[in-house]
């Protein structure tokens, strides 16, 4: 709001007003409030507002007039005015409080004032560069991140509706949009403002901007940019005018020039030497065949004096031409002789002068023509001779000898250079040198031949190797430098080549063959170490540690492995592996040895696989093409490991570089594993001599059991039969008590009699006589009349037994006494070793193509050690003569024969002792 001044007696009034104003409210508020403890309460208020309304003067008397008052009506006495110590403290705090409020806010309102004054500037300095933008080609415009119009001023040929909102690619052309943000966004990104001249097409017209670019910050944050644009298009109109104009005035002079550089041509091509000096004596002009005679180029005559030209003519042609030029009349068939350039080099002439002067007599110059009359004879005899004896020295030379531009072009080439290439004189000299240089040399031929023209060297010399036409390579010693002419600069190169392929080639095999003894040497030495190393190692892994740990640093490679057949010859394991990721090893700890990899492929044929790089692993085995790029090697070999033509594995090793696995590589490699081979052989041996013994050890002990309990088995139902026996012989029983002796007779002696039958059966299997009647078998009659057998056992321990058994089951092919033999055996023995009351379970079902027999009892369970061995002969788990089962330990071993004869298969399961067992036989189905 403007501020506007009010006059003394106004501000006087105000005050007056005020402070009046305080009095009263302050005596009304009397009754309630006891003012004379704070006297100057509402004072305070009135010394403010005078302060503000008036300035500085205004509060001086508002404090004075609230300490008048006060003191008169609120400090004691009352209604008089009292200035006692009491009372004078008080009205001193007053007037020091008052004076304080007065000049904050005399401060305040001086501030306030000055802040609408600079407003007020502000308004009009925006008003005036508003007017100035409008009245100028300037705009002015913002854009937010999104690079889409915001804000816009001084907008040319189109309203700001128009335009705000949008984006450069809504308002302008692809190339002119696709330019324009490229610009923007650079700006945005680098914070870094951007000027550049822009061409925009609006509304259909064609506009040229001075664009300036910059970001537009808020608290240090990029909101958007700030655009400051200039019209230029009437300076580009006017450019574009004089480029027209400049068009037309370089055509007329372009035809001027043609004219001239026709007759300059012709001038030129002039056999007669032709010059025009000024009247300084400088030349202007002069023609090829001058500057030839002069032996100065043409470029060094233009704009020098002849004195600099010619210096030792001077004395003899300056006269004349000092002499033409004062007479202005011509000097005809003047000779002259004297020494050019180069030095030592004379020539003779027949020279004429001839003024030159304007239409008005004005003299321009001299004009010179002349004929070189030097002995062209003589000139050509020595140019002959030197050329006849470079060419002799040049073609029978035993050394290749060649000119090359400095592109590397052949210019002429010597016959020896021709036999050493093979080439023909005809080919090379379409030929570069690079095409015949071997590609690993060419960059050190190159590098030599630059520091040759930079001038670093006069010349060098260096052994590279050439490609001859057929293909072959042979080795050369290069001498070169460059030939330059009077300026110094190099015209072409000069190259002797000398062939030191016998040189070379003895040097590399002296070198190959020192090599090839140290490594035979070192190889020896590992080879000892090694075997030494076998001699000590008593298993196969023992050995598979030698070969991968020594084997591997004796070939240079990175990783090795040891790989085994397993026994039944139809897979490999990895019994040692270094150097691979632990992934590679886990996926390829055993594989098939079908599989269509180098390692099982060597294992098949038995014999050594090479892969140099990857890309032939890559070609020929696929399926682990990724595998190098797991592991970062590059080459490959497989050695089998073969012992009297038997091959028992494979030695596998990897290289980190591409390999070339030469004769002498490829022997060590065999020898390696071939003892290798032997001494896991012996390994072999030894461990299998081990296990024997250890499996006769164990065969004798078992035997040993199996006679105890077998004596032990034989003899129980032996007792009690001899027992009644005895007693029925020699006392007299009631009926009862003789038919209980007989049962128990008949019992035990069918349980002799099932003993001495599996000892049968056994020995039938053994000696592979026991027959079969086969047939079509009913599993359901089998499995059920075995049932009917054990049934009062299972009774008589309290132990029900359940079946599943399927209606629709097909028959099978086999044996029915010896099928239902299996049965009756596998729910004999869930019976035997099922405490009472626990239960047995039997289930016939289809399972695919065969059917399949379920005995599943909730008994004494089988322990995971005993459990491999349930279906061995004589083996039982509990082997001792006080077990409370009887048995000798053959029943499940007569199940898995009686089973796999029939074509079938049997396996039993179970947790743990205390938790069951389910013993399980598939058997095929007969075909309809």
């Amino acid at each position: 709001m403007p501020y506007t001044a009010l006059s003394s007696l106004l501000r006087v009034g105000i005050v007056v007003v005020t402070v009046m104003l305080a009095l009263i409210f302050m005596l009304m508020l009397e009754p309630w409030v006891e003012m004379s403890s704070t006297p100057f309460l509402l004072f305070f208020s009135a010394v403010i507002l005078s302060a503000w309304s008036g300035g500085w003067n205004s509060g001086l008397l508002a404090t004075g007039l609230s300490v008048v008052l006060g003191d008169y009506f609120f400090l004691l006495p009352k209604f008089e005015l009292s200035f006692d110590i009491a009372n004078l403290v008080k009205l001193t705090l007053f007037i020091v409080q008052g004076l304080l409020l007065t000049v904050l806010f005399v401060v305040l309102r001086n501030a306030k004032h000055r802040d609408e004054v600079n407003l007020q500037k502000l308004k009009a300095s925006d008003a005036r560069f508003r007017l100035a933008l409008s009245n100028s080609d300037i705009i002015v415009f913002q854009q937010d991140q999104n690079l889409r119009y915001q804000w816009i001023h001084n907008l040319q040929g189109t309203s700001a509706a128009e335009i705000l909102g949008k984006s450069d690619d809504e308002l302008f052309p692809p190339e002119i949009a696709e330019q324009l943000t490229s610009i923007k966004r650079r700006v945005l990104e680098n914070d870094v403002a951007a000027r550049e001249e822009v061409r925009v097409i609006l509304r259909g017209q064609v506009l040229y901007y001075d664009l300036l670019v910059e970001t537009l910050k808020i608290n240090e944050k990029i909101q958007g940019i700030t655009c400051v644009a200039i019209n230029t298009t009437q300076r580009q109109q006017v450019e574009q005018e004089k480029a027209k104009l400049r068009q037309s005035l370089q055509a007329a002079i372009q035809q001027k020039e043609e004219s001239l550089a026709l007759m300059n041509a012709w001038l030129a091509s002039s056999p007669v030497a032709l010059a025009f000096l000024d009247t300084e004596l400088r030349y202007v002009y002069v023609n090829e065949a001058l500057a030839a005679i002069n032996g100065v180029p043409q470029s060094q005559h233009i704009g020098r004096t002849f004195r600099e030209v010619l210096p030792s003519w001077v004395d003899q042609i300056e006269p004349i031409l000092s002499g033409v030029m004062s007479t202005k009349a011509p000097l005809l068939n003047q000779e002259v002789k004297g020494e050019t350039y180069p030095s030592g080099v004379y020539r003779w002439g027949l020279v004429s002068y001839y003024p030159v002067c304007l239409p008005d007599g004005q003299l321009l110059g001299v004009g010179v023509t002349g004929l070189d009359i030097t002995q062209k004879k003589l000139t050509e005899q020595a140019l002959s001779k030197s050329e006849a004896l470079f060419r002799a020295m040049f073609d029978q030379a035993a050394l290749g000898i060649a000119l090359i531009s400095l592109d590397g072009q052949f210019l002429q080439v010597n016959p020896a250079l021709c036999r050493l290439t093979g080439y023909s004189d005809e080919e090379l000299i379409q030929m570069r040198f690079q095409d015949i240089t071997h590609p690993d040399d060419l960059a050190n031929d190159w590098n030599h031949a630059q520091r040759v023209l930079t001038q670093e060297i006069s010349s060098y010399s260096l052994e590279k190797r050439y490609i001859r036409k057929d293909g072959s390579m042979i080795w050369v010693n290069l001498t070169s430098s460059a030939v330059c002419n009077d300026e110094g600069e190099a015209q072409y190169a000069f190259g002797i080549v000398e062939d030191i392929s016998d040189r070379q080639l003895a040097l590399q095999e002296t070198q190959r063959a020192k090599q090839a003894a140290e490594m035979a040497a070192s190889r020896t030495a590992r080879l000892q170490s090694i075997t030494a190393a076998f001699s000590e190692a008593l298993t196969p892994q023992q050995v598979a540690d030698v070969v991968v740990n020594q084997g591997i640093g004796a070939l240079g490679a990175v990783a090795g492995s040891v790989v085994l057949i397993e026994a039944g010859g139809k897979s490999l394991k990895i019994i040692e592996a270094i150097g691979y990721p632990d992934s590679i090893r886990e996926s390829w700890a055993s594989f098939p040895i079908t599989a269509n990899v180098p390692i099982a492929v060597a294992a098949r044929t038995g014999k050594p696989i090479f892969l140099e790089n990857i890309a032939a692993l890559a070609s020929q085995y696929p399926v682990i093409a990724n595998v190098p790029y797991l592991t970062g090697n590059c080459a490959f070999a497989c050695i089998p490991l073969i012992v009297e033509q038997q091959t028992i594995g494979v030695l596998g090793l990897s290289f980190a570089k591409e390999q070339e696995f030469t004769d002498d590589n490829q022997r060590f490699m065999l020898t390696l594993a071939q003892q290798a081979a032997q001494a896991i052989a012996r390994a072999q041996l030894y461990e299998a001599e081990k296990n024997a013994r250890a499996a006769a050890e164990s065969a004798n002990r078992v035997k040993d059991e199996f006679l105890t309990v077998l004596s032990h088995e034989l003899r129980t139902p032996l007792n009690p039969i001899l027992g009644w026996a005895k007693l029925l012989r020699t006392r007299k029983y009631n009926e009862a008590t003789i038919t209980q002796a007989l049962e128990t007779i008949e019992r035990n002696a069918k349980l002799q009699t099932q003993l001495i039958d599996d000892l049968l059966d056994v020995s039938r299997i053994l000696q592979g006589k026991l027959n079969l009647n086969i047939r079509r078998v009913d599993l359901r009659t089998a499995i059920l009349a075995a049932l009917e057998t054990v049934r009062l056992a299972a009774d008589a321990k309290s132990i029900p037994i359940h079946t599943l058994l399927d209606d629709n089951i097909s028959p099978v092919m086999g044996d029915s006494d010896r099928l239902q033999q299996v049965v009756w055996n596998l729910l004999s023995n869930a019976v035997k070793f099922t405490p009472p009351g626990g239960e047995v379970e039997v289930r016939l079902e289809k399972i695919e193509e065969e059917a399949q027999i379920q005995v599943i009892d909730t008994g004494k369970g089988i322990t995971p050690e005993f459990l491999p061995h349930v279906f061995e002969y004589f083996r039982q788990a509990d082997s001792k003569t006080t077990r409370v089962e009887g048995g000798i330990g053959l029943g499940l071993a007569i199940v898995r024969h009686f089973v796999e004869i029939h074509g079938g298969t049997v396996k039993a399961e179970s947790p743990g002792l205390g938790q069951g067992a389910t013993f399980t036989v598939r058997l095929p189905l007969a075909k309809s």
